[in-house]
Order: structure tokens, then sequence, then C-alpha cells
């Protein structure tokens, strides 16, 4: 029971996306149209995730992520795929599965080593503090955005198992716990190469 509450409040960040037509019908009461197509779900999807708000990517990186995975949803997945998702039960649980692997883990690795890198050659600390900031920053971008991107089917594969604990793909896949742990790890990796 537990699996399928979270596993709703999961669906809830990419499903239903709405346009602004259908949240004005929402708010008159009425019931807003289904998308009629995937290339449509894409598009309100898109829209939809530009308009989170994320640990990891912000702004640029964001929208990059959120171009990527509206892309790659008419390419991987079916307008019958998504009600699998919005109705549950094993299909919907399977497509789920397929829909992170598939379309939202590939496009995760080059937006978080943007923002990741981004970040570090900002910092006026490390400007400061590194003998080689650009050659440390690139290495801790590479590092960790790969690392991040690997890890991701055993991610979605335990949390599946154990059940969501977020609404918000990016924060399966990116949990605060093993990013920082990956932070820390690269840090002192790259600290000991270009010092």
């Amino acid at each position: 029971m537990r699996f399928l509450l979270v596993l709703c409040c999961f669906v809830s960040f990419a499903l239903p996306v709405y346009a602004q037509d259908d949240l004005e019908a929402l708010l008159n009461g009425e019931e807003p149209k289904a998308a009629e197509t995937i290339e449509i779900y894409a598009q309100r999807y898109l829209t939809s995730c530009q308009e989170q708000e994320h640990f990891a990517l912000k702004g640029q990186s964001l929208a990059a992520y959120c171009r990527c995975s509206a892309r790659e949803i008419p390419e991987i997945m079916t307008l019958q795929d998504i009600h699998a998702i919005e109705t549950g039960g094993n299909e919907g649980t399977f497509q789920l599965a397929r829909m992170m692997l598939l379309v939202y883990s590939p496009c995760l690795q080059t937006p978080l080593r943007s923002e990741i890198y981004g970040r570090c050659m900002s910092s006026v600390e490390n400007k400061y503090t590194m003998s080689n900031q650009r050659a440390h920053c690139v290495c801790r971008a590479d590092g960790i955005s790969e690392d991040m991107a690997n890890d991701a089917p055993k991610t979605i594969e335990y949390a599946l198992q154990q059940g969501f604990d977020d609404e918000n793909p990016l924060d399966i896949l990116i949990d605060q716990k093993t990013y920082q742990n990956r932070w820390r790890y690269h840090y002192q990796k790259c600290e000991r190469l270009f010092r």
C-alpha cells in the first residue's frame, strides 16, 4: 500500500502535465483534456519539468535536462505506456521504471556535469584555494556526473524495490546523500591530482 501511495506521488511530478488551457479548465471545475498524442504529452511534460526546483540542477542545466527528456519521451514511450503509469499496477510500475531508465537517466549526465563545473568555477573560495581551478573543476564535474549516470540503473531498481520517497524523478536519480558523498570523494580525488 505504501508503495502505491508513494508511486502515485512520484508519478505526479511528470503526470498529469497540464497545458495552460487545462489549468484554466481545472480552476473552473471542468475536466482537463487528455493529451491526444505522445508529442503533446511530451510538450506538456517539458513545461512542467522546467517549472520544478531541484538542488542539483538549476537554470540552464535543468532546462537542458528537461529538453532532453521531453525529446526522448516520444522516442521511447507511447501514450498507452503513460496511461499505464497513471493507472498503476504491475504494468504501470514496469513502464515507470522503463521511463526512468530510458528517458530520464540518459539525459542526466551532461546537464549535471555542466552545473557542477559552473558552480566550481564560479566559487570565489576555489579561485584562491586551488592551484589549477579549471583542471580541478573538470575532474570533479566529470567524475560526479559519470558516477551519478552510471549509478542510475541500480538506483532505479532499488527505488522500485523500496518504494519511492519523493515525487521528483531527479530526486530518485540524484538523492542528496549519494550526491554529497560523490561530491566529497571527487573533491578529494581531484585535489590530490591537481595541487
